[in-house]
């Protein structure tokens, strides 16, 4: 039995429609997972990391406990309470991309090692992902 099919006759077709956007970004960045994997088990190097760890000289990631990096190159900013329609994240000085649209979302900030805060539009379907 199809698991979307499932999902959308049992659970309705928002979950349907979530569950379907989480597995295709799943699949298009599996191989990037891999290669975190395998960095991981021969460095032991992380898979998942708080901001401070790729950027040690921006004070401001210090204290930052509601967004991590998979890798050095995806940004999870994840709503965290329920009914929230947005959400509002950190990013290091950076070109950060949109994943899905490719369109830059902030850029380096030559001399300055802080970044911005910025609120992004969220919905129940919808996975935000921001990229290096």
């Amino acid at each position: 039995m199809d698991l979307i099919l499932f999902l959308k006759g049992f659970l309705g077709p928002i979950v349907a429609e979530s569950a379907r956007n989480a597995l295709r970004i799943r699949y298009e960045i599996l191989p990037y997972y891999y290669t975190l994997f395998y960095k991981s088990h021969l460095y032991g190097s992380t898979v998942a990391r708080p901001l401070f760890h790729e950027y040690p000289k921006d004070s401001i990631t210090y204290s930052i406990d509601r967004q991590f990096l998979i890798g050095p190159a995806f940004l999870v900013t994840p709503v965290l309470e329920e009914g929230k329609n947005n959400v509002t994240g950190y990013f290091p000085s950076d070109n950060w991309y949109d994943f899905s649209t490719g369109q830059q979302v902030t850029y380096k900030r030559e001399g300055s090692s802080n970044g911005e805060w910025l609120t992004f539009v969220s919905n129940m379907t919808q996975i935000s992902t921001v990229s290096l």
